[in-house]
């Protein structure tokens, strides 16, 4: 049976950056996937008021990944495009049967892309993975791919992930050095009037300037 190696890497990407686009490519390396899936997600309850429209978050993605030129690279719309709320484990079965479906006799592995704040238990504003909706399955379904995120390093996300590996998950922690963007960065230098072409490729910058986004008020967490 051949096997099929993918990444997802969702999020709101409100604006997707070079860090996202780090993350992939080198996930994509590393793992040596056939394919990594950039999955714009759905406005959560808790970030709605700030978001960019779907539609605006979805065009940036597919402007950032056309940037890089690495077609292993893809913009997906799956959740945008799913009626209803829309769960991680839902997204990756999607992912997982249409790969199978699609290539007859194979198997998809997964390998779900995820931030090390994920794995922090008890932290205010931040939805701790092992409560995700489905989260047993989702770690029957996926390899669990964590990144260092500022002051999160590689030897905390290890330590983190021990809750994790004790329901059955399968991590993996990569070791990468992310440049220091965040989303909340951006929007705070283009509603300064501040350069942002050191953070986001030059299509997502033309893009969020043409339709004038990021200009009202900013939430407090990124």
């Amino acid at each position: 049976m051949t096997k099929i190696k993918v990444g997802v890497l969702g999020g709101t990407f409100d604006p997707v950056h070079n860090g996202h686009l780090l993350v992939a490519q080198k996930a994509l390396e590393l793992l040596k996937l056939s394919q990594v899936y950039l999955v714009t997600a759905k406005s959560p309850p808790h970030k709605a008021s700030y978001l960019a429209c779907a539609e605006h978050r979805h065009s940036l993605v597919e402007k950032a990944v056309q940037s890089t030129g690495v077609k292993e690279l893809v913009a997906s719309r799956l959740e945008l495009d799913r009626p209803g709320t829309s769960y991680t484990v839902d997204t990756v079965r999607a992912i997982k049967q249409e790969i199978e479906s699609r290539h007859e006799g194979s198997q998809c592995e997964v390998f779900l892309i995820t931030s090390a704040e994920y794995l922090e238990q008890g932290k205010a504003g931040v939805h701790f993975l092992g409560d995700w909706e489905g989260a047993d399955e989702l770690f029957r379904l996926a390899h669990l791919v964590v990144t260092p995120r500022r002051q999160i390093t590689a030897a905390i996300a290890s330590e983190w992930a021990e809750s994790l590996l004790a329901r059955g998950a399968r991590v993996t922690v990569l070791d990468l050095q992310s440049p220091p963007i965040s989303s909340l960065l951006i929007k705070r230098r283009l509603k300064a009037g501040e350069p942002i072409a050191d953070m986001v490729p030059a299509a997502v910058e033309a893009h969020i300037k043409q339709f004038s986004l990021y200009q009202g008020d900013l939430p407090d967490f990124d």
